[in-house]
This record gives structure tokens, C-alpha cells and sequence, in this order.
């Protein structure tokens, strides 16, 4: 990442963002972002899997749902604050396009 001047950590699942999450504590400066998009039940079926999302949350910046049923099933799940989890639907229309 150093080498290669990135910035920014997209994870795909939540496995990816643990990853995302564990490179932060060595390199705070980057961002990470994960959208979750995974089945019902998939990513947090078990409470490690839920307290491994809560932790890697804690280290990134934001949680891109697709629809606003996966981002209440993230936010019910897994104890991430609100303000870190939005749907792809909602940010759109946040900005006016």
C-alpha cells in the first residue's frame, strides 16, 4: 500500500474488510469502505462472524448496503452505529442525481 500509494481498501465481504481493518492498524492513514451484499444470514449468521464485522467497522469508515432491507439486516446483526452503514438508493438520493 506504502509502495503504491493507495489511499483507499474496497472490500467485497466482510472477510476482506477483517483484512481491511487488520492493514489499518499498521497504516491508520488509509480508508476502508465494504459493501456488503451478501445473502441474508451469510455474513452474520454466527456471533463471530457478527463480532467480527462490529470490529471491523470500528476501524472503517463506511458500510455501502444495496437496498434498505440489507442495511437494516447489517445494522440489526451486527451493532454497527448508523451513521457508518448507507444504501446505494439513499446516497443517490442524497445528492440529487
Amino acid at each position: 500500500c506504502r509502495s503504491r500509494n493507495v489511499q483507499i481498501i474496497h472490500a467485497h465481504d466482510a472477510a476482506s474488510q477483517f483484512t481491511g481493518a487488520c492493514l489499518r492498524l499498521a497504516l491508520p492513514r488509509l480508508r476502508l469502505l465494504m459493501t456488503f451484499h451478501r445473502s441474508l444470514d451469510f455474513e452474520s449468521a454466527r456471533w463471530r462472524d457478527r463480532l467480527r464485522n462490529r470490529w471491523a467497522a470500528a476501524f472503517g469508515q463506511a458500510i455501502v448496503t444495496g437496498t434498505e432491507e440489507r442495511r437494516r439486516h447489517f445494522l440489526q446483526q451486527n451493532g454497527v452505529p448508523a451513521h457508518k452503514v448507507a444504501g446505494i438508493k439513499e446516497l443517490i438520493e442524497e445528492r440529487g442525481a
